[in-house]
Formats: C-alpha cells, sequence, structure tokens
C-alpha cells in the first residue's frame, strides 16, 4: 500500500530556509551593520514562523502528487436495487493510505447532532463489518474528523464531502496513519447523504484512480480557502515597514 504524506518537518525546513536567504539579503543591503542584524533577523522569524503556522497549504512541495478517486455505490430504494459508477469524482488525502475500500455507508451523526463528525459518532457502534463514514465538511480540522470516525468508531473509510460549490477541490491534509480517507464534491456529497438520511441503504466501493499533481494552493487541513490569510498579508506589511525604517534610519 502506498501512501502520500506532507509532514510539518518539510514545512519548518522551509522557514528555516527563507530565514536564512531573506537574513543574508537584508544583511547585504545594509552593510553587514552589525547593529541591525538582530532586529532583521527576529522579524524575518516571526513572519516565518506565522507562515508555518498555517501548515502545508502555504509551504507545500509541489512536486509531490495525490490520487484520485473512483467511487461506485449501489442502493436499494422501492423500485429495486440500483448501481451507480461515480468515476473520478473524488481526491484521496495527501495522509491516506492509496487503497480499495468497501462497506456499507453511515452519514455521521455525533452528540449534537451534526454531520461534521468533529466527535464520535453516536450513530454507529463498531462491530467488526466493514462500513465507511460520510462526513460534511466544515467546523473543525479534517484530522479531527477522519480520526474519529476511523480510529474511535473503526470505519474502515472516511469520506468527506464538500460544504460548499467548489472547483478544483481541495486534497486533504492530516496526520491520522493508516486510514482510507478522501474528499468528494458537495453534489456527490449530497446526494448521497440524502438517501440514507431517508433510510436507503446505500453500499461504496473506492478504488484509486489516476496519480496527478496538486496545484499550489489545493491543500488543505481544516477546509478554510487555501489562499494567504489577511493577517499574513498585514504582517508581511508591517515587517517590511519594520526593515525599511532599520535600514534608512527614516520614519514613516
Amino acid at each position: 500500500m502506498e501512501r502520500g504524506r506532507f509532514g510539518r518537518k518539510r514545512a519548518l525546513a522551509g522557514c528555516l530556509k527563507t530565514l536564512a536567504m531573506t537574513t543574508w539579503q537584508v544583511c547585504v543591503l545594509t552593510g553587514g551593520r552589525s547593529r541591525l542584524r538582530l532586529p532583521i533577523i527576529l522579524a524575518v522569524l516571526c513572519l516565518c514562523c506565522i507562515c508555518s503556522e498555517t501548515g502545508p497549504t502555504l509551504l507545500s512541495d509541489e512536486k509531490s502528487t495525490y490520487y484520485t478517486a473512483c467511487v461506485n455505490i449501489t442502493y436499494t430504494d422501492a423500485s429495486g436495487r440500483h448501481h451507480r459508477p461515480l468515476q473520478d469524482i473524488g481526491k484521496y488525502s495527501m495522509g491516506s493510505t492509496i487503497a480499495r475500500a468497501y462497506g456499507h455507508v453511515h452519514h455521521v451523526v455525533t452528540k449534537d447532532g451534526s454531520h461534521y463528525g468533529c466527535t464520535i459518532p453516536v450513530n454507529v457502534i463498531d462491530r467488526g463489518q466493514p462500513w465507511i463514514a460520510l462526513v460534511k465538511r466544515g467546523q473543525c480540522r479534517f484530522q479531527d474528523k477522519i480520526y474519529n470516525a476511523a480510529k474511535l468508531r473503526g470505519a474502515t473509510a472516511v469520506v468527506v464531502y464538500n460544504d460548499r460549490e467548489e472547483n478544483p477541490l481541495v486534497v486533504m491534509d492530516h496526520e491520522v496513519e493508516d486510514v482510507i480517507a478522501i474528499f468528494i464534491g458537495k453534489e456527490e456529497g449530497d446526494y448521497i447523504a440524502t438517501m440514507l438520511d431517508n433510510f436507503v441503504p446505500v453500499e461504496m466501493t473506492i478504488t484509486p484512480g489516476s496519480e496527478a499533481l496538486p496545484k499550489y494552493s489545493a491543500l488543505s487541513t481544516t477546509g478554510a480557502s487555501s489562499t494567504v490569510s489577511t493577517s499574513t498579508l498585514i504582517l508581511g506589511v508591517v515587517v517590511t515597514n519594520f526593515l525599511y525604517m532599520m535600514i534608512t534610519g527614516t520614519t514613516l
């Protein structure tokens, strides 16, 4: 079984590399004046630490790949038994085991009555039978959703569906080991969830699709928009002005 993973060590290494290069460039610009080195280093370090908190979204390795997920569902309603292939509708997470999964699907419900899976599911009891958790995006990290369903309730796989119309889909990033986790779109997720909420039994088979290269902004640990945050941009402006004043001896 093959797994792809974005380690936080890689993100930290990227920050340290940025710190070293930026510090060297600024010291060259200041003519090596030692009195400026410490405040400049501290300012750049603060900026790097803030960026590292955003995780792999900002510091991802563009050479890493993800796998698409082929999803097939079988359901039985009043008119009979139906089979519907949903080819390449999902994406395996960066922390996922890339493998086939099969099981009866359960739309996860937690103690607060929601489908977000931010706490342990209460509508499924692990009896050793393969089952797949369908969880809605939002309210908490992907890692929490996956851990609660797979590790605390024994789900064979975890399928997180989008809570918004979005293209392309994000690639989830988490640190839960030995678990199959995929992300699918809102339309497909709502379709399956509606059947389950109306007591229509659904079986699902997940198989690996094609290998692809993610876009730089496609990775997410929380499902938030994968762009540079406003606070990071503001901090960048403040640090830039600070460095300018230190170098030139001027004020705004």
